[in-house]
C-alpha cells in the first residue's frame, strides 16, 4: 500500500515502476512455498459473481523488458543513478512477512531503489497506516462478505477504510454505478472498468493471493 499523500508516491509512474519490478511468481512459489497465487488482478480469483481482469498489459512481458520499463518510468519521474529513490517499507513482524519484505527490497534494488525495512506488531503498523505515518506498507485485504464489492469499497474515496489517500473520480463513478446496477452482468462490467483503473494507477501493488486448506463437513453450508 502506497501513501499517495506523500511524494513521490503521489506519482503514478513511481507506483507503476515499483509494481513492475515485483516478481510475483517468486513471491508465491519461493517465498511462500507455493501456498499462494501471483496477484496480477486486484480482485482475487474465484470471487463469487465476478471475473477479475487478466491484469496489466505488461503481465506477459519478459522480466528484462519489465525491469527496463520500470527504470524508464523512474527516470521520467526524476530518479536514476545520480538520484536513487529511497523508501521505507513497513510490515508486520513475523518470519514469513520478513522474508517477503527482504525479497521485495531485493527486487526493487534491481531497478535502482533502496528500501529500508521496519517491522512492528500489527496494531502499531495499522495505527500508523490509519494516521498516514508511512511511505509503503505491507497490508492485506481480507473480505468478510462474499462477492466483489468489498474489494472496491476499500479504495472508494468516501469510505473510512481507505488508507493510502488515493482518490480517482472515474473509479468512484464506476463503483457508485456498480452499487446501483440491476444485474450481476451490469455490475461486473462496471467493476471490471474500475479494476482496470486500479491496475493502471497502482495505488497499491497486488502481490499474492494466499491460499490455505480448510476441513469442512459436508453439512456446513454458506462457508
Amino acid at each position: 500500500l502506497f501513501n499517495t499523500r506523500r511524494p513521490p508516491f503521489d506519482d503514478a509512474r513511481v507506483r507503476r515502476a515499483l509494481s513492475m519490478a515485483v516478481d510475483r511468481d517468486a513471491l508465491a512459489r519461493q517465498v511462500r512455498g507455493g501456498d499462494a497465487e501471483p496477484a496480477w488482478s486486484f480482485v482475487a480469483p474465484r470471487t463469487r459473481d465476478y471475473q477479475p481482469t487478466r491484469g496489466p498489459a505488461w503481465r506477459d512481458w519478459p522480466a528484462a523488458r519489465r525491469l527496463e520499463a520500470a527504470r524508464s518510468l523512474l527516470e521520467a519521474a526524476g530518479y536514476g543513478a545520480r538520484r536513487r529513490l529511497a523508501l521505507q517499507l513497513d510490515f508486520v513482524a513475523g518470519a514469513l512477512e520478513r522474508r517477503e519484505a527482504v525479497a521485495l527490497a531485493a527486487m526493487w534494488r534491481g531497478v535502482g531503489v533502496d528500501a529500508s525495512l521496519r517491522s512492528s506488531d500489527a496494531r502499531t503498523l495499522y495505527s500508523n497506516v490509519e494516521r498516514g505515518e508511512f511511505e509503503v506498507a505491507s497490508s492485506a485485504i481480507a473480505p468478510m462478505l462474499p462477492g466483489p464489492m468489498i474489494w472496491f469499497e476499500v479504495l472508494a474515496t468516501e469510505t473510512t477504510r481507505r488508507n493510502g489517500g488515493w482518490s480517482h473520480a472515474e473509479f468512484d463513478a464506476q463503483v457508485d454505478a456498480a452499487r446501483r446496477a440491476r444485474s450481476i452482468t451490469e455490475r461486473t462490467a462496471l467493476l471490471r472498468r474500475a479494476e482496470a483503473i486500479v491496475l493502471e494507477e497502482q495505488p497499491l501493488v497486488p502481490l499474492v493471493f494466499p491460499a490455505w486448506q480448510e476441513l469442512v463437513a459436508p453439512r456446513v453450508t454458506t462457508f
